[in-house]
């Protein structure tokens, strides 16, 4: 019998059925993965790490680099946003932030300081129609600051609190967070007509440390993240497990910035609530994130727990944004939670432009 005619050994085989299960699974992923970059079933916008870009060094526009925060307006900016469902005017105050009033510290004024993201800023409202400025409005005493920042993550809302806010020694910190939030403290950059770097952390045994070129992801991670359409699928599928079971690498470091601005709060006597905001048509509880806050001991409004008659007027169609309902809906729960809390005293009244849900 010719050697040819044997059959295969069963190390042979072995070998043999490993490599046709490798090259199936490498054709399949190949399959898939021009598969999501022929169809663009959602955009790529991988993580970005220290090192991987040359930040820019000013913004075009009203916008302004910060070297502490990331990015901020220019004091006393003014820009009017046009789109199709709005057109609203931001009007900035010395700090740049979006605010009638500069912030500062003045004797036997009580403040509450606001930190978010372009929710709180109030994209698509006007300033009188931002949830800051009604709460402000209803409580008639305490002067609210707004902190918000548009495309800000959980690190900078620290940073703001940090270096802004606590040494202005407010009554009260609200920090109002999305879903994108959580995301965006895993990225060190943003692209806004140019690279701007932010301030971004790592955890270093269960520790927050900035990061640095050294102990970010290795080159060939780094690679894989950032030009695989499949590893925007795996983080789709953590952001689905994080809004879930609260599970994850991405989690755990947003619950340690969370816990970072509790400690620096209790540190300064003052009492800190989280408000989630739920994105367009996810309106309802989160209870992972329920569950979390309360081993925090942070006092946590879920808004998508709150009940509302139609949750799609609170929204614009197409952009992302709350409504000037669905700022006054949000107003509204807070300024409930707060009472219940007896941390601020009351009511919102009639507003306008509830009727069609956009104050327009």
């Amino acid at each position: 019998m010719d050697a040819s005619d044997r059959p295969a050994r069963p190390r042979e085989q072995t070998f043999l059925r490993a490599g046709v299960l490798l090259v199936s699974v490498f054709a399949a992923t190949a399959l898939v993965e021009a598969s999501l970059r022929i169809f663009r079933v959602f955009p790529h916008n991988p993580p970005w790490y220290v090192g991987d870009h040359e930040p820019a060094s000013a913004t075009p526009g009203q916008g302004a680099i910060d070297p502490v925060l990331g990015w901020r307006m220019r004091p006393h900016a003014d820009v009017l946003d046009e789109s199709p469902e709005f057109t609203v005017r931001y009007v900035c105050n010395a700090q740049g932030f979006r605010s009638p009033h500069d912030f500062g510290l003045e004797e036997g004024e009580e403040q509450i300081a606001f930190l978010g993201d372009s929710f709180t800023f109030g994209v698509g409202v006007e300033y009188e129609e931002t949830f800051v400025a009604l709460v402000e409005r209803a409580l008639a005493g305490p002067r609210c600051l707004d902190f918000g920042m548009a495309g800000f993550g959980i690190d900078q809302m620290w940073r703001t609190l940090r270096e802004l806010a606590l040494p202005l020694a407010p009554e009260l910190v609200v920090l109002a967070f999305v879903q994108d939030d959580l995301e965006r403290s895993a990225s060190a950059f943003r692209y806004r007509n140019g690279w701007m770097l932010k301030p971004t952390y790592v955890l270093e045994g269960g520790e927050l440390a900035p990061m640095t070129r050294e102990n970010r992801p290795n080159a060939g991670w780094r690679w894989c993240e950032q030009q695989l359409y499949l590893a925007d699928l795996g983080r789709k599928i953590e952001r689905r497990l994080v809004r879930s079971f609260a599970v994850g690498y991405r989690w755990r470091l947003n619950r340690a910035l969370f816990q970072a601005l509790r400690d620096d709060c209790r540190a300064a006597g003052i009492p800190l609530v989280v408000v989630h905001i739920p994105e367009r048509g996810q309106w309802r509880p989160v209870e992972s994130y329920a569950r979390e806050f309360a081993e925090l001991e942070i006092p946590f409004l879920d808004l998508g727990a709150v009940a509302s008659p139609d949750p799609a007027r609170l929204y614009y169609a197409k952009d992302p944004h709350l409504t000037a309902a669905g700022h006054r809906a949000l107003a509204e729960a807070l300024l409930g939670f707060l009472r219940e809390r007896a941390l601020v005293h009351g009511e919102l009244g009639p507003g306008r432009g509830d009727e069609r849900g956009t104050g327009r």
